[in-house]
């Protein structure tokens, strides 16, 4: 197998709280991407992988690593909040970003990317245009659709056609209520090469699953989330928020307001990697960084306002 640079981005949009994938969109996900991490690594030796979330906020969790960093990886899936829209045009062009800067530049690039939540209002002109701009640097593209995988299918096909080169890009489309998991589905698809876990072998015995001390780290990221959702269950109802769904739709982080006042960009405009320099390419990802914080920032002190405000109300009725 040859050498690669991979960045996973996962989906942690408010649509992985679903449950048509058992246990959660969110747990059949972060199962998936542990065996992928370990599939890559079994490949070969000097593969590196890294993962970066698509919501809330786009942000590289952990830059492609060695297997020696396994560890962060699992942490990473462990620690990322649910919340937010994915935002498919800023992930693809920070994971470019990302894959763009890898250490060994011997390395081939690619992005896997997690795709559990609807795409009807993404730019589809921009990711022609960005797939396009991916073909010509040599960065492959796998996708996993799941969850909203027919009302993507269009738009994500269209995406990797711009992008294949030689077949280097797949497409895996897992529709609700199959028996198959998520992870098997990827196990069995062209996103492995010759399929049936075949790069994973390299592992060795037990291929495709990390060893004890993983799997109890795993159960620790399943555990995590499960208490996420409840804990943003209950502040919803202490808030008297709507469904996750209708409250999320001001948390995607566009690249045109990131970069705002930057000159990365003009207003409107998708960032182009392929025309910026090193340099305005840095500025624009951090003001991408910046921007995600503020917004979360500000949004925890509204949700301490409604709070104070509803104890203020329960004082005065009293």
């Amino acid at each position: 197998m040859v050498k690669e640079s991979t960045v996973i981005c996962i989906d942690n949009s408010e649509h992985m709280r679903n449950g048509d994938y058992s246990p959660s969109r969110m747990e059949a996900q972060a199962q998936a991407v542990n065996w992928l991490m370990n599939n890559k690594y079994g490949g070969n030796a000097e593969n590196t992988v890294g993962i970066l979330k698509m919501s809330g906020g786009v942000e590289a969790l952990v830059a492609p690593c060695p297997r020696s960093g396994t560890g962060k990886l699992i942490s990473a899936l462990h620690e990322v909040k649910i919340g937010g829209k994915l935002d498919f045009l800023s992930s693809v062009q920070i994971a470019q970003l990302v894959l763009k800067h890898r250490r060994n530049k011997d390395q081939q690039q690619r992005m896997i990317l997690f795709i559990g939540s609807p795409l009807e209002k993404t730019d589809t002109k921009a990711m022609v245009r960005i797939g396009k701009g991916l073909k010509k640097n040599n960065v492959a593209v796998d996708i996993v659709s799941f969850g909203e995988a027919d009302a993507n299918k269009e738009v994500l096909t269209a995406f990797i056609n711009e992008v294949n080169s030689n077949n280097n890009s797949n497409i895996v489309s897992v529709p609700a209520g199959v028996m198959t998991s998520l992870k098997d589905a990827i196990r069995q698809s062209s996103i492995v090469e010759g399929g049936a876990g075949a790069a994973g072998g390299a592992a060795g015995e037990g291929a495709g699953e990390f060893g004890e001390e993983d799997q109890d780290l795993m159960a620790a990221i399943n555990a995590s989330i499960e208490d996420e959702r409840r804990r943003k269950a209950s502040e919803d109802a202490a808030s008297g928020g709507g469904a996750p769904a209708a409250s999320a739709g001001g948390d995607a982080m566009q690249v045109d307001s990131a970069a705002g006042g930057g000159g990365a960009t003009a207003a409107g405009d998708v960032a182009d990697f392929n025309d910026m320099s090193e340099e305005d390419m840095l500025q624009l990802a951090l003001q991408m960084s910046k921007a995600a914080a503020e917004n979360d920032e500000s949004k925890s002190d509204e949700n301490k306002m409604d709070v104070e405000e509803k104890k203020d109300e329960e004082k005065k009725g009293q």
